[in-house]
């Protein structure tokens, strides 16, 4: 058949598919209700999926695909995952409120987070517990003294606490913060001073100065803005100190193993980012590309860890991984963190000035720990250095000029040196003899010293400064998981002849840099367990850094 035959059968083809599409039925996506209270959404239809929300009794959602085994896809309130089936009913279901349709009259939901349960009326009162958002209480005295209540939680806890922390009806998030970045149209009731004292942090700091910028679009580029009290507030909140949230659990070995084994290859993208393991062979996009999700399950499958008893690490509060940030580590150590602005220098209104006033004129932000934490770094001969860290940071809000894409980036890995070979990949493609290779090695160990292996934090001092350490390299086949050799590390903190941190190094051709392979064999792959109390849990994973992206 000619080319011109075959366009003619094409368009006759579109030309008649098109009245059937134009017929062809929309998917419906008919409203549901939450049924039940403390709903869990998941990121994947299965209840061993990550929880990325909650949802209360009365949340309205649509229901966006037809049920998958016992789990629905649905959209509401900001979220797009998937909930138990059983939760969900056809028929509306309103918010409970109190005395209204068989709810307790003395009901009530806490509209605040972290809001203090004292044993006496007064703010010198012992502490018994602190309330969570939308946590419910009963109130036996709406007028015990001081703007207090008296009040029980539903596990039995009397106390006090300020009424006007109590509402007669649950609060709804979605309404009060609105999905702006989503492009959802943000409700009636938006309001980010509110969202930010329910969850105070540098984040909703941000949205609410965005919220200024856009209810005064006609302040001067050049500054300075007037005052604000509410955002003054904030700034101080901050600076007083936060203690974040714990951070989410660290990954079981062995539960991730079973869970890979088992999984299907759409599932595979997830169990691959637990490991943190990028390049072409084992990229994985769908169930049609099932190399990459076959070397993923296949790495995992022939990964194989000395078994452990109880060490040195008892709890995941015992130990920070190094790449986490002083968020995570605010959560993990129970550390109070503090924020502090520095205000941007008053210049002249410059109608040229293309980037507009920053942060409400707050030039920069520091955020550093209120108490120090033991940072350790490890090298592969066991040697140990430590010095007691803030892990102060400190971010540029205002900058007079533009910074060049890619700056502060080094190549190599992250926590660690890189053994010498690897740098040849910067040789490859320039003049023979140019030097490139040595000048991306020199600039990485300026900051990681030769033998460097990996960092972490703790809070204690551990009992020695130098692990015992032992090595062994084991075959692997490229085809099954994309590494020829690996090589495991194991090292002894304590001298107790148990492991306490494992490292497994994968030797393959690396992922190079936008495309480009490596064409060598390499150890550009590390993986770092921890042994929790006798259970081995990822704490990190790092890769050799070929390029910055941009």
């Amino acid at each position: 058949m000619t080319m011109r035959k075959s366009c003619s059968v094409l368009i006759s083809t579109v030309l008649m598919v098109l009245p059937l599409l134009a017929k062809a039925e929309v998917p419906k996506q008919p409203p549901r209700w939450v049924n039940a209270d403390d709903v869990r959404v998941r990121s994947g239809p299965s209840a061993d999926k990550d929880v990325i929300g909650r949802m209360s009794r009365g949340t309205e959602l649509i229901l966006k695909a037809p049920p998958y085994g016992d789990f629905c896809l649905i959209e509401g309130e900001g979220y797009y995952g998937y909930v138990a089936c059983r939760f969900l009913s056809e028929q509306k279901i309103l918010r409970p409120a109190a005395g209204v349709d068989g709810v307790d009259a003395a009901q009530r939901w806490v509209n605040g987070n972290g809001v203090v349960l004292r044993a006496a009326p007064n703010r010198e009162a012992e502490v018994l517990a602190r309330l969570s958002l939308n946590r419910v209480v009963k109130v036996s005295n709406e007028q015990a003294d001081n703007g207090y209540c008296e009040v029980s939680t539903a596990e039995g806890i009397k106390g006090y606490t300020a009424c006007q922390y109590l509402s007669n009806k649950q609060v709804v998030l979605a309404h009060i913060r609105g999905d702006r970045q989503a492009g959802q149209p943000v409700t009636a009731d938006y309001n980010p001073e509110k969202v930010f004292w329910l969850n105070p942090d540098w984040v909703a700091l941000e949205q609410y100065v965005g919220y200024l910028k856009e209810k005064h679009p006609d302040l001067p580029a050049g500054g300075p803005w007037p005052k604000d009290a509410a955002l003054e507030k904030m700034k101080a909140h901050l600076a007083l100190g936060l203690q974040a949230p714990k951070p989410p659990a660290l990954t079981d070995w062995a539960a991730l193993k079973q869970k890979a084994a088992k999984a299907r290859d759409d599932d595979m993208e997830e169990i691959r980012n637990k490991i943190r393991i990028w390049g072409d062979l084992h990229e994985v996009i769908s169930s049609q590309d099932r190399g990459g999700a076959g070397r993923v399950r296949q790495l995992i499958q022939a990964l194989e860890f000395q078994t452990v008893q109880p060490s040195l690490f008892l709890s995941e509060a015992d130990i920070g991984p190094g790449g986490a940030g002083i968020v995570n580590a605010s959560g993990r150590f129970g550390i109070v963190y503090r924020q502090l602005t520095t205000p941007r220098p008053r210049k002249p209104a410059n109608p040229d000035d293309p980037y507009g006033p920053g942060l409400y004129d707050m030039k920069s932000r520091i955020a550093i720990l209120a108490k120090p934490v033991q940072e350790y770094r490890l090298f592969r001969d066991g040697r140990l250095k430590t010095q007691s860290t803030y892990l102060k940071v400190e971010e540029e809000l205002w900058r007079e000029f533009d910074e060049p894409m890619c700056s502060g980036w080094t190549p190599g890995f992250t926590f660690g040196d890189a053994d010498d070979g690897i740098w040849r990949y910067f040789d490859y493609g320039t003049a023979e003899g140019s030097g490139e290779a040595k000048k991306m090695q020199k600039e990485s160990r300026q900051s990681i010293e030769a033998g460097a292996l990996y960092l972490f934090y703790t809070t204690a001092a551990l009992p020695a400064q130098k692990a015992s350490v032992s090595e062994s390299k084991v075959a692997m086949d490229r085809k099954k998981t994309g590494f020829v050799r690996g090589t495991h590390l194991y090292y002894d903190l304590n001298g107790d002849g148990i492991p306490d941190i494992a490292v497994w190094e994968g030797t393959g051709k690396g992922p190079g840099h936008l495309g480009f392979a490596s064409p060598n064999d390499d150890r550009w792959y590390r993986l770092m367990l921890a042994n929790i109390n006798g259970q081995w849990k990822i704490l990190d994973a790092d890769q050799f850094g070929y390029g910055c992206g941009c």
